[in-house]
């Protein structure tokens, strides 16, 4: 009994667990893409964002995007026919707004209700570039439904997914949904917020039954996933395991000795009765019990065999057996198996049923009983010798154990199991299985497509040889791959980044949840992997937009006044000089207005590449600070006599003509120098000293002014 609950209570381990963690994963990828998709749309404007984009905030379940400011007033709007314009925030949304307005990084809010009470998620995103405006994007709950109805245990087995504060994301009661019911007082529901996986059991009022689960949370958002189960329903199957496993011994010994005395005494002595007692015990017995003479003439059948077989005890007392109540093809094929190992001939009728017991021997295996209306019924008998007080053979007593509910427990765990290779090996992530060295010993389809390989030159393998030698922070494959898995056995769960190499050598990003599981009393780490080449792209693609001009792909503002310390600290090591230049344009305007602003365009492209060869400093940072502007920062030994000349030869080489749409086109520059540190503390300085200079240099025509004092109406 202890070990049949034990192994019920290891499955809720090893698999509502598992799919627990499955739907976390799936939820985990759709939080990450939904950001992934709401910041690239915050370094742009929404009257931008293309069909594509749009198609995907669809299939985000995006109900609405619009852009409020800091004050929670509605800046802008996207629509169209998949995405509406809903009505004004609610107080409780607009408070949230501004609370995650003090956030830098995008923000999944509690569910909350919307103006016309549907259930919403806020996701809010600081946009690029100004902190005072916010993206705000509504995410109704029908993604959480769809993964919610896939699962189901058992008669009230589910899945059940809340937010951050215990609010019902999904959950088979829709009434709780809709009403955003909060359950954060059941103790799984806590394990959950807490961040926190594993097994718990509890009460549920919404099933009023007492639950064990399989728990984990969202990395990403703080939603918490769960996959309960009535503990009831364990029990049951517990007690299905015991009875079809236990056979015979479940009557206890007293009880078998006290059948098989005095069915042995009814036997010898077929004119004596048996007691009310006798008869009680034979008809209290949860099995069927038939007893026979030695020629297989039924002598009793107990209430349990009227129920089995569906006759009357009056019917089959008298009547031989097997004839009535046995499949005669089983008969026959027993018989062939007997004979061959008996080496003689036996007949398929009653012998083959007796032949090992008149040897003293116990005969136990599965047979399947005739009903009475003709259907079959699978059982687990047990036939033993009845002997008279001298040790005569007087009949036989079989004892039969009704198997139906054992074999549709089988097929249902056959099923479960079918299932749980269905998303073990449909799974889109890969999904490995490695022992407590690292070695790989099981792995599912998803993993050999990620790598490119066979399952053979797969598994056997350290983890770390399908990895480049080194990690990005410094360590080894090897070195990192150890420190992670004994994280993995003294914390829980390890979430991190990990570059793996394909079988061809090639490699890429990926995101790994590593954790520990027991199968069949052994350890062993699983380990959940997905490609993130993607969205490490897109993440550099954003973190290049932000930093960058998209025009030229020069540095912008931003990265200038950010490149400052890197170039003062190159230059302290050199005992080189910084020098900060502001360049503008001369007749740019001029190109503008005749030729058009496609050709004016590509006259800038082309500045970048001018200054970069002329530059003496290769790690000069040279950056487009907006319209016809350009700044520079140089380290080098100069004097500021070949200052001057440096910065002149910069101007002529934008003096030549540019080349664009068929037409040579002629502009001058206006280059102003600022010195650090005399001229300015910080870059920012710097750069109102080089503008000072720059200005001046226009004014006069001069091409080329180094600041002083003396032209800066505003020094002091």
């Amino acid at each position: 009994m202890d070990s049949a609950r034990d192994n019920e209570y290891e499955a809720v381990e090893e698999k509502h667990l598992l799919v627990a963690k499955n739907l976390s994963l799936a939820l985990s990828r759709y939080a990450q893409d939904t950001v992934a998709i709401l910041e690239f749309i915050a370094g742009h404007s929404l009257e931008n964002i293309d069909s594509k984009f749009r198609k995907l905030l669809h299939s985000q379940n995006i109900s609405s995007l619009r852009i409020f400011n800091k004050s929670g007033e509605q800046v802008s709007a996207l629509s169209t026919a998949d995405i509406s314009v809903p009505g004004a925030l609610t107080s409780a949304q607009l408070s949230a707004l501004q609370q995650a307005a003090q956030n830098t990084e995008t923000v999944f809010l509690p569910i909350q209700h919307d103006s016309k009470g549907q259930p919403r998620i806020l996701i809010i995103t600081p946009l690029f570039g100004d902190r005072q405006y916010y993206l705000v994007a509504e995410m109704t709950t029908a993604y959480f439904s769809v993964l919610q109805s896939r699962i189901k245990f058992g008669v009230l087995g589910h899945a059940a997914i809340v937010d951050q504060v215990g609010n019902v994301l999904a959950h088979p009661k829709a009434a709780w949904v809709r009403s955003i019911k909060n359950i954060s007082k059941v103790s799984a529901v806590k394990r959950m917020m807490g961040r926190d996986t594993g097994v718990e059991q509890f009460y549920s009022p919404a099933k009023k039954a007492d639950m064990i689960a399989g728990l984990t949370f969202v990395e990403e958002t703080g939603w918490g996933v769960m996959v309960p189960q009535p503990v009831a329903e364990l029990e049951t199957r517990i007690e299905q395991i015991k009875y079809a496993t236990m056979g015979v011994s479940a009557f206890g010994v007293l009880l078998a000795i006290l059948i098989s005395w005095f069915l042995s005494n009814r036997l010898s002595r077929p004119t004596q009765q048996l007691s009310a007692w006798q008869e009680a015990v034979l008809d209290s017995a949860d099995y069927c019990v038939i007893s026979t003479d030695t020629h297989g003439v039924i002598a009793t059948f107990n209430k349990k065999a009227e129920q089995m077989l569906g006759y009357a005890s009056a019917e089959l007392i008298g009547k031989k057996t097997p004839a009535l109540i046995h499949d005669p093809n089983e008969v026959k094929q027993y018989a062939e198996t007997l004979s061959n190992e008996f080496g003689e001939l036996i007949e398929p009728g009653f012998e083959v049923f007796v032949k090992k017991a008149r040897a003293g021997l116990i005969d136990e295996r599965e047979w399947h009983y005739i009903h009475k209306n003709g259907s079959k019924l699978p059982v687990y008998l047990s036939v033993t010798a009845l002997r008279s007080v001298s040790g005569e053979v007087i009949g036989f007593l079989g004892i039969g154990t009704d198997l139906t509910e054992r074999k549709a427990m089988q097929a249902n765990l056959r099923e479960a199991e079918m299932l749980y290779h269905a998303l073990f090996d449909n799974a889109g992530d890969a999904i490995i299985l490695l022992d407590t060295e690292g070695t790989v010993t099981d792995c599912n389809p998803a993993t050999l497509e990620l790598f490119g390989c066979t399952r053979n030159q797969f598994t056997g393998k350290s983890i770390d040889e399908y990895s480049p030698e080194l990690q990005p922070d410094g360590l080894t494959s090897l070195e990192k791959a150890r420190k992670i898995l004994q994280a993995t056995v003294t914390h829980g769960e390890q979430f991190f980044d990990w570059l793996h190499a394909r079988q061809d050598g090639a490699i890429f990003d990926a995101e790994v949840r590593l954790s520990k599981v027991e199968i069949k009393n052994k350890p062993y780490f699983l380990g959940i992997i997905r490609d993130i080449t993607e969205r490490k792209s897109l993440e550099k693609k954003l973190a290049f937009q932000a930093g960058h001009d998209s025009l030229t792909g020069l540095p912008n503002r931003k990265s200038l006044h950010e490149a400052f310390p890197r170039h003062v600290k190159a230059a302290d090591a050199l005992n080189n000089s910084i020098v900060m230049m502001l360049l503008d344009l001369d007749r740019f305007k001029e190109i503008n207005d005749t030729l058009g602003h496609h050709l004016g365009d590509q006259v800038l492209a082309q500045v970048g590449p001018r200054l970069r060869n002329r530059c003496p400093d290769e790690a000069a940072t040279i950056a487009r600070l907006g319209g016809d502007e350009f700044a520079l920062i140089i380290s080098t030994d100069i004097t500021t006599e070949n200052l001057r000349l440096m910065a002149e030869d910069l101007v002529e080489a934008l003096r030549r003509p540019f080349h664009v749409g068929g037409f040579n086109v002629t502009v001058g520059a206006s280059l102003g120098v600022a010195i650090y540190p005399e001229h300015g503390k910080n870059s920012h300085e710097l750069l109102r000293a080089a503008d000072v200079a720059m200005y001046s240099a226009k004014k006069r025509s001069l091409g080329v002014t180094v600041y002083d004092p003396s032209i800066d109406e505003y020094s002091t």
